[in-house]
C-alpha cells in the first residue's frame, strides 16, 4: 500500500468517526427531548381558583368549567385534578423525579393536593352567599351583568372574566343568553309600551303604573334593597292571558324571567332560581283546594325571603347533617283568577293588581286588538333588549327615584315597609317615563293624586274578604238534629234564633202549628223552645255559639257568635276547601276569648265574631 492509499484510509475512517459522533449525539439529544425539563418555568396563570373551605370540604372554580366543584381532601386525586387543570400542566407545574433526577411522567399529586389544601384554607370560609347566577349585580363599586357564559362590566363598558381576581362575588357558567346588544329604546316605543299598558281593564289606573314600575325593576332585581312582588288578579275571561302575560314576554324577553305554571312547588322553583338574580312569574296559581293552598303558601314564603337581602337565605337540612344554603334574589308575579289569602307578613310585600272584565263591545275589541298591534310591534323592535339597555343607561336615574319615592310613599302611607315596597314600583315606572330623577316635592304631588292611600287599603281587604269566603262555606253547611229530617244550614240556624222565628223553630222538632186561641199558641211556643235548644245544640256539634246581645256568655259583649278553634264536625264539612283551618280567618276579624268554651262534649278555645 502506498502512502497515498495509507491516508485515504485514514481520512475515511475520521469522517466515519466524526458521522458515528454526530449521529450520537442527536440520539442523545431527543432522548433529552422527551424528557421533561427539570428547571422549566412553572406557569404564571393558574387554570383554576381556590374560593374556600368549609366543614371539611374544599372549594375550587376551574377556567374550563368556569363552576363551583367541591372536593373533601381525600378525593384530591388524579382523576379529580384533572378536572381543575390538564395533565401537562400538572407536569409542568408539579414534576416528580427518579433518583438519576430525570422527571418521571406523573405529576408530584401529593404536593398538589397539599398546596391546594392550603390555598383554600388561605381564602377563608366559604360561604354560597358569594355565587352569582343570571342577572346584575353589584360587585364591589361596579355593576356586573351576568350573561351565562361572559360577564359584563356596566359601570366600565367592558367584558371581565369570570376568574378576574377582582371580582368580590363568585361568578359560575351558566345557559348562554342572547348577545349583548347596545341599541335603546326610543321615546316612540316607550310611549307605546306604556299606553298598551294602561289601555288593559285595570280596576284602577294606579294598578297599571304599579306593573309598569314592576317590569322595569324585574330584570335589576338583584341591584335592589326592596324586591317588590306583585299579584295580578281578575275573573275569567278578562285576558290576562293576552295583556299581562303577553307583557312579560314582550319587555322581559323570554329567555330572562322564569315562567312556570301553579303545579309548581316550591322545591321545583328554589331549584330552578338557584342563585339568578331573574324574575319568576307564575300563572294560574289557583288556590282551590288544602293541597292548591299549602303549595302556594310554600312559593310565598319564598318570595317573602326574597323580598330584601336581609331576608334572602333560606337554610335547608340535608341526608348527610349538614345545611344547604339558598340566596334567593328574585322578584315574583302571582297570576289567577282568585288570588290566595295573603297573610299579614305578605300583604306588605305583595301588591294585588286587578284586572276587571268588560263586556264585548266595538269598542273593548279595538282596544284588544291594538294592545295586540302594538305587542307584534314591540316584539319586532326586539323591545325587550332595548328596554334593558335604556335602564341601564338610567340606572343613577333609578337609584335616585328609589330614595326619593320609597321616602315619599312612606310618609304618605305611614308605615316604612309600605313606602319601600309601592315607593320602589313607582320610582320604576318614574325612571321609565321620564329621563332626568324625579325631585322631592314632584313625587309628594305625585303620591298624593294617585290616592295611593285608598289602593293600600283595598288592597288589605284581603282580610275580610277571606273571613266573608269562609264564612260562606261554614254557614252552608247542614245542621243534624236528632229525631228530625229538617234541612236546616247553620246560617239558616242562626237567622231563626236571631228572628226569634217561632214558626220555624218548632218545625225543627216536627211541630205545625195550625189551630188558634191561647192553647195553640202555648203549644207553638213551647215546641219553639224545645226546636231552639235543638238548635243551639246542633250549632254547638259544629263549634258554634249564637249569643244575642242580651247578655254575655263567655264575656264578649254584643250580638254576635262564638267560633271554637277546633271542631272535629266543622273540620270534617270543611274538608278539602280552603278553609279547613277557619281560626286564621276568624281570628282575623274577631276577638279572642279569655275563657274557654264547652262545645259538643269538649272544651276549646274560641273567637267571637261580632255581628255589630
Amino acid at each position: 500500500m502506498d502512502l497515498t492509499t495509507q491516508s485515504e484510509v485514514a481520512e475515511s475512517i475520521e469522517e466515519n468517526r466524526a458521522t458515528l459522533d454526530n449521529t450520537s449525539n442527536i440520539i442523545e439529544l431527543e432522548k433529552e427531548k422527551s424528557k421533561p425539563r427539570k428547571n422549566k418555568e412553572k406557569s404564571k396563570e393558574k387554570p383554576f381558583r381556590a374560593i374556600g373551605y368549609n366543614a371539611g370540604s374544599l372549594y375550587l372554580i376551574s377556567k374550563e368549567q368556569l363552576q363551583v366543584l367541591t372536593f373533601k381532601a381525600r378525593d384530591l386525586k388524579e382523576s379529580n385534578l384533572l378536572l381543575l387543570a390538564p395533565l401537562s400542566w400538572w407536569r409542568n407545574n408539579y414534576p416528580q423525579y427518579n433518583d438519576n433526577g430525570d422527571a418521571k411522567k406523573t405529576p408530584d399529586w401529593s404536593k398538589a393536593a397539599d398546596d391546594i389544601i392550603r390555598e383554600c384554607s388561605k381564602a377563608g370560609v366559604y360561604s354560597s352567599d358569594s355565587i352569582r347566577g343570571l342577572g346584575f349585580w353589584r360587585d364591589g363599586d361596579r355593576i356586573i351583568q351576568h350573561l351565562g357564559n361572559v360577564l359584563y362590566d356596566v359601570t366600565n363598558d367592558k367584558k371581565v372574566s369570570m376568574l378576574d381576581p377582582s371580582l368580590k362575588g363568585i361568578y359560575q357558567r351558566e345557559s348562554a343568553q342572547p348577545k349583548r346588544k347596545t341599541e335603546s329604546a326610543n321615546e316612540e316605543l316607550v310611549d307605546l309600551f306604556i299606553k298598551a299598558i294602561n289601555s288593559i281593564y285595570w280596576k284602577d289606573p294606579t294598578h297599571a303604573q304599579l306593573f309598569l314600575g314592576w317590569i322595569v325593576l324585574a330584570r335589576f332585581c338583584g341591584l335592589l334593597d326592596w324586591r317588590s312582588h306583585i299579584w295580578v288578579t281578575g275573573e275569567h275571561g278578562a285576558g290576562k292571558s293576552d295583556t299581562v302575560l303577553d307583557a312579560f314576554r314582550i319587555a322581559l324577553g323570554s329567555g330572562n324571567y322564569i315562567s312556570a305554571k301553579g303545579s309548581t312547588t316550591e322545591a321545583g322553583a328554589r331549584q330552578r332560581l338557584a342563585f339568578n338574580a331573574i324574575p319568576f312569574v307564575l300563572d294560574e296559581a289557583e288556590p282551590n283546594t288544602n293541597k292548591d293552598c299549602s303549595r302556594i303558601d310554600a312559593i310565598l314564603t319564598l318570595a317573602r325571603n326574597s323580598s330584601s337581602d336581609d331576608e334572602a337565605t333560606a337554610i335547608k337540612g340535608t341526608v348527610s347533617g349538614t345545611s344547604m344554603y339558598y340566596r334567593n334574589r328574585s322578584m315574583f308575579c302571582f297570576a289567577s283568577i282568585n288570588p290566595r289569602e295573603l297573610e299579614l307578613a305578605d300583604q306588605s310585600r305583595i301588591s294585588i293588581l286587578e284586572i276587571v272584565k268588560k263586556p264585548q263591545t266595538a269598542d273593548s275589541k279595538d282596544t284588544f286588538n291594538f294592545i295586540k298591534k302594538a305587542y307584534l310591534k314591540l316584539e319586532r323592535e326586539d323591545f325587550s333588549t332595548q328596554l334593558n339597555n335604556l335602564i341601564i343607561s338610567r340606572l343613577p336615574t333609578l337609584e335616585k327615584n328609589l330614595a326619593v319615592f320609597v321616602e315619599v310613599a312612606g310618609d304618605h302611607l305611614g308605615h316604612s315597609r309600605d313606602g319601600k315596597q309601592y315607593g320602589s314600583l313607582l320610582a320604576g315606572f318614574a325612571t321609565l317615563a321620564h329621563n332626568e330623577p324625579i325631585d322631592l316635592a314632584t313625587a309628594k304631588a305625585y303620591v298624593e293624586k294617585l290616592k295611593l292611600t285608598e289602593v293600600v287599603e283595598e288592597n288589605r281587604d284581603t282580610n275580610a274578604t277571606g273571613w266573608d269566603m269562609c264564612w260562606i262555606k261554614m254557614s252552608a253547611v247542614k245542621l243534624t238534629f236528632r229525631d228530625s229530617r229538617s234541612n236546616v244550614t247553620v246560617g239558616e240556624g242562626i237567622e231563626m234564633l236571631q228572628q226569634k222565628n217561632i214558626e220555624e223553630l218548632a218545625r225543627i222538632v216536627g211541630y205545625e202549628h195550625s189551630g188558634g186561641g191561647k192553647i195553640g199558641q202555648e203549644q207553638l211556643e213551647r215546641a219553639a223552645l224545645r226546636g231552639k235548644i235543638e238548635v243551639e245544640k246542633a250549632l254547638k256539634k259544629l263549634g258554634i255559639v249564637y249569643q244575642d246581645g242580651t247578655a254575655s256568655l263567655y264575656g264578649c259583649v254584643g250580638e254576635g257568635i262564638y267560633i271554637a278553634n277546633s271542631s272535629e264536625a266543622m273540620s270534617k264539612a270543611l274538608s278539602g276547601t280552603p278553609f279547613q283551618n277557619w281560626k286564621k280567618h276568624s281570628s282575623r276579624i274577631g276577638e279572642k276569648v279569655s275563657k274557654l268554651i264547652k262545645m259538643d262534649g269538649k272544651v276549646s278555645r274560641a273567637i267571637f265574631i261580632s255581628f255589630n
